[in-house]
């Protein structure tokens, strides 16, 4: 599942809250107990810090002629 910036924003307001049902943008997800909800916001968290951290992909063409 590709995670997006407003996961990581509805988990951490559920952590605020005490609620353990979600609403991301797949869907809804209701955990277990706390420690599930804090484990999937550290999980959400590291994988869009990783993304945030790869480089951009670079193209470069080059163009000959025998001119």
């Amino acid at each position: 599942m590709a995670w997006v910036a407003a996961d990581l924003t509805a988990i951490e307001k559920a952590i605020a809250k005490g609620i353990l049902r979600v609403q991301l943008t797949g869907g809804s997800v209701e955990y277990r107990n706390m420690d599930d909800l804090i484990k999937a916001r550290n999980l959400i968290k590291g994988t869009l810090d990783a993304e945030a951290l790869t480089p951009a992909v670079r193209t470069t063409l080059a163009k000959f002629s025998k001119g």
